[in-house]
């Protein structure tokens, strides 16, 4: 079966619905063991955000701003590529909306929760060396891979206001990723 038939295939079990996540591109694609990346990103939302749906809060308006501080390493687990994300986050901003009848503000400006997430290729991608992994670039195969993110409750947290930096609780996320490369420069994840 040809790559893109696989590619069809995969696209034909899409759901109609979509679904909002959180989106890493090339999260699973490995890298040579020993690799440091230094990461600082920025987000800018407007409109009609609220960050959790059961709140009691309607007219929603927000101006938010978020820069998130991340390191990333490579490591071999098990002798599989592996890596080790730890992400720090800053968010500022003002949400307006109306509680129990009544219009309200919040500033906000503080850091949020502090996530580490740990990844592992499952198949497809053994620890690798430089030139390994310059041989796995040049003739890709598909890689099954999985990761574990754990949340912090570090971020600040008032727990008089409605909305928060910070969430106040633990979370984790187990997810799983496949890579089907469809030539040495694309490839489909899911």
């Amino acid at each position: 079966m040809p790559k893109f038939a696989k590619l069809a295939v995969l696209l034909s079990f899409a759901s109609s619905a979509g679904i909002a996540q959180e989106l890493s591109p090339r999260a699973y694609w490995p890298a040579p063991q020993g690799t440091r990346i230094l990461t600082v990103s920025y987000l800018y939302s407007s409109g009609d955000i609220i960050t959790d749906p059961s709140l009691p809060v309607v007219g929603v308006d927000s101006s938010l701003h978020r820069a998130v501080a991340g390191y990333f390493h490579t490591l071999s687990l098990f002798g599989r590529t592996s890596n080790v994300v730890l992400e720090l986050p800053y968010a500022w901003g003002t949400t307006t909306g109306e509680v129990a009848g009544e219009m309200r503000e919040r500033k906000l400006s503080n850091i949020g929760d502090l996530s580490l997430t740990l990844g592992i290729n499952l198949a497809g991608a053994p620890n690798m060396t430089r030139e390994e992994f310059r041989v796995l670039a040049a003739d890709p195969r598909p890689i099954l891979a999985a990761s574990l993110k754990v949340i912090a409750p570090t971020g600040d947290y008032e727990p008089d206001k409605l909305i928060n930096v910070g969430a106040n609780r633990w979370a984790a996320k187990a997810e799983f990723g496949y890579i089907l490369p469809l030539t040495s420069d694309w490839h489909f994840e899911l």
